[in-house]
């Protein structure tokens, strides 16, 4: 006597996974898209309301808000990059640029200076706040100043 062979369910499997992908994908468009909708009629209703055009916030005005007053190095004590970076940026403090020097173990000035411009966990980093540019690593004085002059400029 012949036994049967149990039935193969790979394809049921399949399907199941496939069905539940299309499934998320779907409920993922219909979020994005209700909450751009969303967010337009707010923005329409603050706008007939009070007749002012929705306008972002600029870095230079986030920074202003925050306290930061000027160009900003990002440093971390312990890192050798930001250890050899340091005498570069006193060099321009002692030329008479105006530098804010921030500690990165500073998490509430750290919080303070990410929700002004995009930036990324790495130390040493230099900051401009009038347009929230960032250059990041080790840099020569050519570079340092380079983008230190640039951004009092703007």
């Amino acid at each position: 006597m012949r036994q049967a062979k149990p039935p193969n369910n790979t394809l049921l499997y399949v399907g199941i996974a496939i069905t539940c992908l299309l499934l998320a994908y779907s409920l993922y468009l219909f979020i994005t898209n209700l909450s751009s909708q969303l967010s337009f009629s707010a923005e329409e209703e603050l706008n007939a309301s009070s007749n002012l055009t929705f306008q972002e916030p600029t870095a230079r005005s986030c920074f202003t808000k925050n306290n930061f007053t000027a160009p900003i190095f990002l440093y971390r004590r312990n890192c050798p990059y930001s250890q050899q970076a340091y005498p570069l940026v006193e060099e321009l403090v002692s030329e008479g640029y105006e530098i804010q020097f921030v500690d990165a173990d500073d998490i509430g000035s750290l919080a303070l200076i990410s929700s002004c411009t995009d930036m990324r966990n790495v130390v040493p980093q230099y900051i401009c706040i009038e347009d929230g540019s960032v250059l990041e690593g080790a840099v020569d004085m050519e570079q340092l100043r380079l983008f230190y002059d640039n951004c009092l400029h703007k």
